[in-house]
């Protein structure tokens, strides 16, 4: 079995992660700024429709499982974030390190 260096991923997966994270948060808030014009425009005696409270529930729910996917996506950006960051350190550390030091080093 080979020592095999681990496998990072690059910048390009990183940022691709970056911009899926900004387009699901971006996405929540529109969809939270929406929820809250739609309650301002309904009165409180509205509110008390079976229809109204319906989807008002619904709208929550649909802002919740959003709100639930950003989260993971945004743990999983910053895990890939950190394993590139790793990567680039090591890189960087035995770049410049004879590899018969590194060796001696182990």
């Amino acid at each position: 079995m080979k020592n095999e260096a681990p496998d990072y991923p690059d910048y390009m997966d990183v940022k691709e992660a970056s911009e899926v994270v900004d387009e699901l948060r971006g996405r929540t808030m529109h969809m939270i700024w929406q929820y809250k014009a739609w309650r301002q425009r309904r009165s409180a005696v509205l509110m008390k429709s079976e229809h109204l409270l319906m989807e008002d529930d619904l709208l929550r729910t649909q802002i919740n499982e959003t709100f639930r996917l950003y989260k993971v996506v945004q743990g999983e950006y910053t895990h890939l974030h950190r394993r590139c960051l790793e990567g680039l350190r090591q890189k960087t550390a035995t770049r410049f390190v004879p590899e018969e030091e590194r060796k001696q080093c182990a």
